[in-house]
């Protein structure tokens, strides 16, 4: 009896058909979803992984589509070529990679996200955000963010980030960042902040502000603040450098030095500038053409120095006025 031996079609010499033949058996075929609910996606899939050409809610993978609608939930790569009619209508999140021809939206957006125009995040954006244009978050914007004219955040911005004209956060601003015209947080700056005109900030700022014209703050300035033109704030405690004056409210304790150092409150530390004026307290050192203390608990140098605690004849003097 002749006996015929079994051959194995998936031998080494058959490994191409042999993937293909697993491939169509595991997956329910190359499934067309044209569900009026979801706008239809073609989809090539084992659950929700695998790559979506469509609008596919959830996937595991590769989504494509023209303009994003009905997503939920992307791991992986989402690629739109346009952006969509109506931002509010997307929402979902991606993780990973969100590039758009046009600007990718998303309601959540964390790893790297790029678009030719603009990169837009309805919830957050975290991560790499590059955007021709702009990049926008109407929620919080983390990590590293450049917008060709500007990168606004509605909510916190920390990182580091770029704004070809601005830079702005409705909320507080942590971290490095530059705008070649303005840097605006309503909140507070913590961190480094540049600009070409002015940074400021409607909360605290604490750490490095320069400004080509103006450093602002309206709630104090803990830190070092160098402006070509002036430093104004409530309080200061730190440095302050400017090219025409250092204006405080309240309190400035540290060192000033400009054009001219006013304060409506104490000075504790040393200011030097041509013109020095203090409404409040002095406790420290002015040195400058002419200073003015309210009140002297230190030493003036100057040309001409007035002290209007000090009694007659010593309220006015030249070269230097001193009051313990």
């Amino acid at each position: 009896m002749v006996r015929r031996r079994f051959t194995n079609p998936c031998r080494p010499a058959l490994p191409a058909l042999c993937a293909l033949a697993a491939l169509l058996a595991l997956a329910p075929a190359a499934a067309l979803a044209a569900s009026p609910g979801e706008g239809g996606s073609l989809d090539l899939m084992i659950g929700e992984t695998g790559v979506a050409f469509g609008h596919a809610p959830r996937v595991n993978g590769v989504r494509v589509n023209f303009q994003d609608r009905y997503l939920e939930r992307v791991n992986g790569v989402n690629l739109t070529l346009w952006s969509p009619a109506g931002r509010g209508n997307v929402g979902g999140e991606v993780n990973g990679l969100a590039l758009g021809l046009a600007a990718p939206v998303a309601g959540r957006m964390h790893g790297v996200q790029a678009g030719l125009l603009a990169v837009v995040g309805n919830e957050r954006l975290a991560g790499i955000s590059v955007g021709g244009l702009a990049v926008v978050s109407e929620g919080e914007q983390a990590g590293f963010a450049f917008g060709g004219l500007a990168v606004v955040s509605e909510g916190r911005a920390t990182g580091i980030g770029a704004g070809g004209l601005a830079y702005v956060s409705e909320g507080v601003m942590s971290g490095i960042h530059a705008a070649g015209l303005a840097t605006v947080a309503e909140g507070g700056l913590d961190g480094i902040h540049m600009s070409g005109l002015a940074t400021v900030a409607e909360g605290r700022m604490r750490g490095i502000g320069i400004a080509g014209l103006a450093t602002v703050s309206e709630q104090g300035i803990d830190g070092l603040a160098v402006s070509g033109l002036a430093t104004a704030t409530e309080r200061m405690s730190g440095i302050g450098l400017s090219g025409l004056a250092v204006a405080t409210q309240e309190e400035t304790r540290g060192i000033a030095i400009a054009g001219g150092v006013t304060g409506a409150g104490d000075l504790i530390g040393i200011a030097i500038a041509p013109y020095n004026r203090y409404e409040g307290l002095q406790r420290g050192l002015t040195i400058g053409v002419f200073n003015w203390a309210s009140e002297l608990r230190g030493v003036q140098i100057g040309l001409l120095n007035r002290a209007d605690n000090n009694p007659p004849p010593f309220r006015w003097l030249p070269v230097l006025n001193a009051s313990f």
